[in-house]
């Protein structure tokens, strides 16, 4: 992405205090860094306990949290730059040309890494074992894309040069009318499509993994009938068949509940972004096809620009926060028996069903039911 080459084109002689365009992007700055922070030490407690496929996918989390930090610490460091005393030129020049190329790789790496990982969410979502097959070839791909981006983004060391004047790095390539229209609809085309596919499959992907099939894991299927034999054995499967689908049926509810909640927080999620988005991109093809002719004057264009710019910085802080609170936002355990004890519970239910009559009367002495088992709970 084309980030802002300054944020106040006035030239500063003397010192003065930040203004409040200032300010405001010095906070989104930090906004940023703070979530982007809280996403590092999230991954770092969750990796310890999670599987193979969840690390991969908490280092794609890490890298892209990664990248956007880097972005909003290049651009803390150009709003700092007036402000630090620097008076030598070459130095200047050297600092405007690396932030600007680090903004520019950085907010591109990080598109390109959502969209890996959205793709790693659907072969999850679609083919569970190809997901679980999966090992590092996420992370090489990540890595190429990176290494072409770089190479892609060096020519900003060339093309962009310091004006003394204004204090800010300006473009000296005259791009062809036709070329920048084109380069900005797909831009705002795809960082729209790119955002939908995101979010919506991140909760897509989080809703499954929270909650359980009950096709799955009953033990016969739903069409199960209670025998004519009258066996202890058959009666007891039967009851365990039937205490499933009641369980089952609870949480399929509470499984769509919890789909459409997350519906709807990705959607909404999805339409503030692109809200982020949508006016820099369109001030930038406003000011592509009017060139120097406008109507505006020069204050209301440098409003529209700050604003512009603020919004869309700030769709970084946004999506650490959505890293940081709800990626990793996991259901709690509930509290009840140890695990040691509901499997030797469970061992001693599935022993009587499988063995003689004596053993089932004796479940009944010690006011054992069969349908509030812990052995049926975890079915």
């Amino acid at each position: 992405e084309d980030p802002p080459s300054s944020v106040d084109d006035v030239p500063t002689t003397i010192t003065r205090w930040p203004s409040p365009w200032w300010m405001s992007f010095v906070v989104v700055c930090l906004l940023g860094i703070v979530f982007n922070g809280a996403t590092f030490w999230k991954s770092a407690t969750t990796r310890k306990r999670g599987s193979p496929t969840t690390r991969v996918s908490l280092s794609l989390l890490c890298v892209m949290a990664g990248a956007d930090t880097a972005c909003l610490l290049a651009l803390l460091f150009t709003l700092s730059l007036r402000y630090l005393g620097i008076t030598n030129t070459t130095l200047l020049s050297f600092a405007c040309r690396f932030n600007l190329f680090v903004i520019h790789s950085a907010s591109a790496f990080s598109l390109y890494c959502w969209l890996i990982l959205s793709l790693v969410r659907y072969v999850a979502v679609f083919s569970p074992y190809k997901h679980l097959r999966l090992n590092r070839e996420p992370i090489l791909a990540v890595l190429s894309i990176g290494a072409i981006i770089c190479l892609l983004e060096f020519y900003v060391f060339y093309e962009v040069t310091y004006d003394e004047n204004v204090r800010a790095c300006n473009s000296m390539r005259d791009q062809e009318f036709d070329r920048k229209i084109e380069v900005l609809l797909f831009r705002a085309t795809w960082s729209r499509e790119n955002s939908l596919l995101r979010k919506s499959q991140e909760d897509r992907r989080k809703s499954c993994m929270d909650g359980s099939s009950p096709d799955r894991l009953s033990i016969a299927s739903d069409d199960a009938e209670p025998p004519s034999n009258g066996s202890n054995f058959n009666q007891a499967r039967f009851s365990i068949v039937k205490s499933d689908q009641l369980f089952g049926k609870a949480r399929s509810t509470r499984r769509r509940f919890r789909q459409f909640r997350a519906l709807r927080r990705a959607l909404a999620i999805s339409i503030f972004d692109l809200l982020l988005n949508l006016p820099n991109y369109l001030f930038r093809l406003y000011a592509t096809i009017m060139n120097h002719e406008t109507p505006f004057s020069v204050e209301t264009i440098i409003l529209i620009e700050n604003v512009s710019q603020i919004m869309y910085f700030a769709q970084f802080s946004l999506n650490a926060f959505y890293l940081a609170c709800l990626i990793y936002d996991s259901p709690r355990r509930k509290k009840g028996i140890p695990v040691s004890g509901q499997h030797s519970y469970a061992q001693t239910f599935t022993t009587s069903i499988l063995s003689t009559q004596g053993s089932i009367k004796w479940q009944k002495t010690r006011n054992v039911q069969r349908k509030s088992t812990p052995a049926v709970n975890g079915l």
